[in-house]
């Protein structure tokens, strides 16, 4: 089996620590030979762990595909927002490309980008991993052999940690549509996914309903700061406090904001990061619940929910 050389683009959580470690549990089959990530400290991680040279590493996506580097498949792990562009450029420059979920925000950029990978025959493979997970592979099986009979309705709930919500979706990345994506793209479009792997038609009819109930400023407490570490009024009441949960329980999740796991360097970060905001004052427009409504060709239905206020983080089918 030839081996596949590859190239990251977006060395954070998904790039580095999902995808890139199988590099290493089986470096007869993935090698990567050059990394791009804007953060230094990342990208110097990455090389590191991956033995690449000064040379192989790249502030940008755009110095690097300037380059003409030997490799088989680009890994772009990008934000959301930041998908359409480099893949356009490596599909272009003969690299097939692994794209992270969800494609793009924008439905003609994801056309675009299938349309592109048709013309230069190179494959555009997305993220969607779940489908490939032994539970929903044993489920598409159960369905496809007729061992339940024809299906008539599915229903899915995904269950998001209340914390895991307030973290992400609240005070992190992913938290505005504007720069990001819409919750049901960002966090559920695994689920919009599985529900069309398992149903394998088409959808002709589709209704949605979500807001933003909870984590929002009517709710803050009165005279609270904008970060909580500033004199919070209800410090000692709020789940939410950022000083208590990512210096105490939450502090693994710290990890994701800063390099420098000290209290002191967790107190930083809490200081100059959007983590370190009242959930209720920071600039999210997400939506904290929603319900989707899916008709398919031959009849059958199919109902998904997402709650952001649940004890477990889990998926209910």
């Amino acid at each position: 089996m030839k081996k596949t050389k590859a190239i990251l683009i977006g060395a954070g959580d998904r790039g580095a620590k999902a995808y890139a470690p199988y590099a290493n549990d089986y470096p007869h089959e993935l090698e990567f030979v050059a990394v791009a990530e804007l953060n230094p400290q990342r990208r110097e991680a990455f090389a590191q762990q991956y033995s690449l040279s000064e040379n192989q590493c790249y502030a940008s996506w755009e110095e690097m595909l300037e380059d003409d580097i030997d490799a088989d498949v680009a890994f772009i792990c990008t934000l959301d927002r930041q998908h359409y562009e480099p893949t356009v450029k490596a599909i272009e420059k003969g690299y097939h490309v692994l794209l992270e979920k969800p494609m793009s925000p924008d439905p003609k950029e994801c056309i675009s980008m299938v349309e592109i990978a048709k013309e230069h025959d190179k494959l555009l493979t997305i993220c969607h991993v779940l489908r490939y997970t032994p539970f929903w592979q044993n489920i598409k099986s159960i369905i496809d052999e007729g061992k339940i009979g024809d299906i008539v309705s599915i229903q899915l709930n995904e269950n998001v940690e209340v914390m895991h919500m307030s973290h992400s979706f609240v005070r992190g990345n992913w938290n505005n549509s504007d720069v990001s994506s819409p919750m049901i793209l960002q966090k559920s479009c695994h689920d919009m996914d599985i529900l069309m792997y398992l149903m394998d038609q088409k959808c002709k009819h589709v209704s949605s309903f979500g807001s933003l109930m909870h984590f929002k400023e009517s709710n803050a407490p009165k005279d609270g700061p904008l970060r909580c570490l500033d004199g919070c009024p209800i410090e000692n009441d709020c789940a939410f406090h950022a000083g208590k949960y990512y210096l105490g329980e939450g502090k693994g999740w710290a990890k994701k904001f800063t390099t420098d796991h000290s209290r002191e360097g967790i107190i930083h970060a809490l200081n100059t990061t959007p983590y370190g905001k009242c959930v209720y004052r920071s600039d999210n427009n997400v939506v904290d619940h929603q319900v989707v409504n899916l008709e398919f060709e031959n009849g059958a239905t199919a109902t998904f929910s997402m709650c952001g206020f649940t004890r477990e983080q889990t998926r209910i089918v």
